[in-house]
């Protein structure tokens, strides 16, 4: 989209990313990291090239209908579109055409938990909905802080700032490569944003916006003050040193316990990796109260017999 040195810098930021790195481990964000680079590199290609658009459109669709099976928070890369034909009136007809296209292939890779939902009571669907715009007793400044503080916080306050300013630029600069990235950074955070509004948002959530946003980063690095450079990539590095001595003191089959003022330091959601039948067991548990607190009607055979329930 650029040129080399601005992909070299891309990937060097992407790798040390901390989100990328400890996220993108053995959860769902794994494919979903993949499928999102990919459907927007044949959105790209779409685009910039009259060859070839109707295939490159398709496959945008089949990568964001593969992830659609994985993670339901794909379907931003539509909204992606939406704000991009906003920013490119040139290309408002081939972003139309393209996108219904896109849409309908992803669609039909997403029929099997269409129809896996309305057979079990829309149970998924309905769980994620509430998992993300259920109100909460918390007041909506403190969420929306905690929300915007806890993105830029995580990509470290250096790069976080970074990642925002040129987001911010890019919707104001002409050139066509800033505007595509920018319009897949704002679908993500927009909408978690949105959803903050009503419930406590993890920051993590929308973790994909950094991808698109981090080559604008990368392009727009000398731009930046020299102290604002080096500041981002210390802070990365520190994190990096950080992940790698939590990492080291978890690899151990037994873990020391240690504690500090009394209270353990132990992550507890890092037992999850120890071992399947666990993991199993509890979604098992879950899917069970979800299912009786969100659809009632449905009879616990129902459950056992669901495939999804099964494959746990």
């Amino acid at each position: 989209m650029f040129d080399a040195p601005t992909g070299n810098r891309a990937g060097v930021l992407l790798t040390l990313f901390p989100l990328f790195g400890c996220n993108i481990l053995m959860t769902p964000d794994t494919l979903y990291a993949l499928c999102w680079a990919l459907a927007l590199l044949y959105a790209w290609r779409a685009l910039e090239s009259a060859e070839r658009g109707v295939s490159r459109w398709l496959m945008a669709g089949l990568c964001a209908g593969a992830e659609l099976l994985s993670k339901y928070t794909m379907i931003l890369f539509f909204p992606g579109l939406g704000i991009l034909w906003l920013l490119r009136p040139e290309k408002r007809r081939s972003l139309l055409l393209g996108g219904l296209l896109a849409g309908m292939v992803g669609l039909a890779c997403f029929l099997p938990v269409v129809i896996w939902n309305v057979r079990n009571g829309w149970a998924s669907f309905t769980f994620q909905l509430g998992h993300g715009f259920s109100a909460t007793s918390r007041n909506i400044a403190t969420r929306l802080a905690e929300y915007v503080g806890g993105l830029i916080g995580l990509a470290t306050p250096a790069l976080g700032g970074l990642a925002f300013w040129s987001a911010a630029r890019a919707v104001r600069a002409g050139d066509r490569q800033r505007r595509f990235l920018t319009a897949f950074f704002w679908a993500q955070v927009l909408f978690f944003l949105v959803s903050a509004m009503r419930t406590r948002v993890g920051p993590n959530w929308s973790m994909l916006a950094f991808f698109s946003v981090l080559l604008l980063v990368a392009a727009d690095w000398r731009l930046c003050a020299r102290k604002w450079r080096v500041a981002a990539l210390a802070l990365l590095l520190a994190a990096w040193m950080a992940l790698c001595a939590v990492g080291t003191y978890r690899v151990p089959p037994d873990a020391l316990h240690l504690r500090i003022g009394g209270k353990p330091v132990d992550m507890a959601r890092m037992e999850e990796f120890r071992g399947g039948a666990g993991v199993a067991d509890a979604v098992r548990r879950q899917l069970k109260s979800r299912l009786y607190s969100s659809a009632p009607h449905l009879q616990m055979t129902q459950w056992r017999q669901s495939s999804w329930a099964g494959g746990a």
